[in-house]
């Protein structure tokens, strides 16, 4: 019985792993706006509440980066009160590196904690164009979080919300 979950996780990577590369990004966007009901080359894209207990994060969180991605028009995205975590705001920071259009990234009322702020600065950082608007409105970033926030948000212009979380640091 293990070694079948075993497998399935296995061939569950290899899949994400075709997809999110080459010719797969195509087929994986066409997925995600069928999982979705989403528009391939929306400009602004509201999913609040629409994400919440993903059944299998592990597939699914490549299909949300993957649309991020490939959606060159994207230039708004609401992805608040999902309940999403670090591997979330993962997922959403590696769909935005590939992609300077998104322009404003709300990501208000979740359970994203220090290692997600840690990975969106880190795309904040990498990206060749400014990302002038991130709300992290009451997550679960902590001084941590903030800290790594404060250096990219200043060099790319970045206006970052961080009330309702448990930041002590002055920003």
């Amino acid at each position: 019985m293990l070694k079948a979950f075993f497998t399935a996780a296995a061939l569950a990577v290899a899949l994400a792993a075709f997809l999110t590369s080459g010719p797969g990004q195509d087929c994986l966007l066409q997925v995600a706006c069928w999982r979705w009901k989403l528009r391939p080359q929306a400009d602004t894209v509201d999913m609040r509440h629409r994400l919440k207990k993903l059944k299998a994060p592990f597939l699914e969180l490549p299909l949300l980066t993957a649309y991020i991605a490939r959606n060159t028009r994207l230039v708004e995205l609401n992805l608040a009160y999902n309940e999403a975590d670090d591997a979330f705001a993962v997922a959403v920071s590696q769909g935005i590196a590939a992609n300077c259009a998104v322009r404003s990234l709300h990501m208000h009322y979740n359970a994203i904690g220090d290692a997600g702020a840690a990975a969106l600065a880190d795309t904040i950082t990498a990206r060749s164009c400014d990302l002038p608007i991130l709300d992290l409105a009451f997550n679960n970033i902590g001084d941590a979080g903030a800290e790594a926030l404060i250096e990219p948000m200043r060099r790319r212009r970045t206006s970052a919300i961080l009330a309702g979380n448990s930041v002590m640091t002055h920003l």
